[in-house]
């Protein structure tokens, strides 16, 4: 064998690893769970050593040989077992079994790459890699390490926005945020009045604020569309008309005012529809630079799911799992850097057709969990899942309500179905404005004030 990590091969690497999984106590840390890395000889046999890792039994060489000897397996497992007895002696398993494991890795991952001929082929080769990394990249915590953590002044912060609703019930903070509704309910209305409020709350709070960045995949409106819903309602102007320029020489100067200002808040957009794998490469290479520049807390934006170029395919419920599991390698990646609290993910999603039907109407056609569209995995993976319902949408209850219809225009209701960051989940109402894109405080007006 040769000395040098970089130079051994992926057969011998993979006999080698094999070898020291048989003698090393610290086996548990190093299971390959990507069996493809394996040839037809290799695989039975790390097939068995890992069902018993898995089923935790007893792991030597005598209980192993036995195993190989049922399975008609000896004769391979033996010669592996002579090559590489040789060359590692049983003291050093525990620190080799590290060097193999990387090599055989590294070695796999490389060679994907140079196979991979065609688009499609170089798309699961990145796939593919995402799932090793996934899989591979583990932090074991102990018991007395978990209380600790917990009993540590490093207590967990709600983002603070000054919507009512979300800093004193909902209380975003961590995770994965999921924000449902029906096309046009005002799901990135609310998600940009809300994210513009947390950056001015925390960039005012000068030295003790925490400094947050933003990686925006804005992927249903151009990054002017964006940046026009932004500042709409500070120079009172709809979005329409600043894209059309249909506004007055004062609201011009207004705009230009706020260049700078807005250049303080430290959001990247980007509006082409690409890949969920391209997106997870772009949101690692994010968390690396900003954790440099001092960042945080990094806040990781997809607006919408739907306008992944994955989607389309022949299985699209495989396409969701898929999505599903890359935005929670993007909350890993997260976790690995700045660890747990201190980073959010927020994708937006659609509902189904079946909130329109007839038969909900006399629930004013408020979504339920079985409205999301596509795989339940979206729901899996959210720490938190909102949905936003806003009566104006629906010509039958404006119709009911038409002596209110100046005011149901305004109201949108806030269904927070799941929330395991400890805040609240329930029902509240938020005032939102889809002409000037803002939002605000649902107050109700006290029944003394009531003519």
């Amino acid at each position: 064998m040769k000395n040098r990590e970089s130079e051994i091969e992926i057969r011998d690497g993979i006999g080698a690893f094999i070898y020291c999984i048989v003698h090393s106590f610290e086996r548990e840390k190093y299971v390959i769970h990507n069996l493809k890395m394996f040839n037809k000889r290799e695989l039975p046999i790390y097939e068995i050593l890992y069902k018993m890792i898995n089923d935790e039994t007893h792991i030597d060489h005598i209980t192993v040989s036995f195993e190989m000897r049922n399975n008609g397996l000896e004769r391979d497992y033996n010669y592996l077992m002579n090559k590489f007895k040789q060359s590692i002696t049983v003291h050093q398993v525990d620190t080799l079994i590290n060097v193999y494991y990387n090599t055989v890795c590294k070695t796999y991952i490389i060679n994907l790459f140079q196979n991979a001929k065609n688009n499609q082929s170089i798309l699961d080769a990145i796939e593919e890699y995402n799932n090793i990394q996934e899989l591979t990249d583990l932090s074991i915590v102990d018991m007395k390490e978990a209380m600790l953590k917990l009993l540590s002044d490093d207590t967990q912060k709600s983002l603070t926005s000054g919507l009512s609703l979300f800093d004193d019930k909902i209380s975003l903070s961590n995770g994965i945020v999921l924000i449902t509704g029906k096309s046009g309910a005002g799901k990135t209305t609310l998600l940009r009045e809300y994210l513009k409020r947390v950056l001015v709350n925390e960039h005012l709070k000068g030295a003790n604020g925490r400094k947050i960045s933003v990686q925006w995949n804005t992927m249903e409106d151009s990054i002017k569309m964006t940046m026009a819903c932004f500042i709409a309602n500070d120079i009172k102007c709809v979005a329409n008309d600043i894209i059309k320029r249909k506004y007055t020489a004062e609201q011009r100067t207004q705009m230009e005012g706020l260049v700078n200002a807005f250049g303080m808040l430290d959001i990247e957009f980007q509006d082409k529809q690409i890949y969920i794998n391209d997106l997870t490469n772009r949101w690692k290479a994010f968390l690396k630079r900003k954790q440099k520049s001092g960042t945080k807390f990094p806040i990781l934006v997809i607006d919408n799911v739907m306008q992944l170029l994955d989607n389309g395919g022949a299985n699209q419920t495989q396409v969701d799992d898929r999505i599903a599991q890359q935005i929670s390698i993007c909350r890993n990646e997260a976790k690995k850097i700045y660890g747990d609290g201190n980073y959010l993910i927020i994708f937006l999603h659609h509902l189904g057709k079946d909130q329109l039907a007839r038969t909900n109407a006399k629930a004013c056609y408020k979504p339920s969990p079985g409205d999301i569209k596509g795989s339940t995995r979206y729901q899996d993976i959210s720490t938190i899942i909102l949905f936003i319902h806003r009566f104006n949408d629906f010509k039958d209850i404006v119709h009911d309500f038409k002596d209110m219809k100046e005011y149901i225009k305004y109201i949108a209701l806030i269904m927070c179905i799941k929330n395991r960051e400890g805040g609240y989940c329930g029902e509240d109402h938020i005032w939102l404005d889809m002409d000037y894109q803002t939002a605000g405080n649902y107050e109700l007006i006290p029944e003394d004030n009531v003519e």
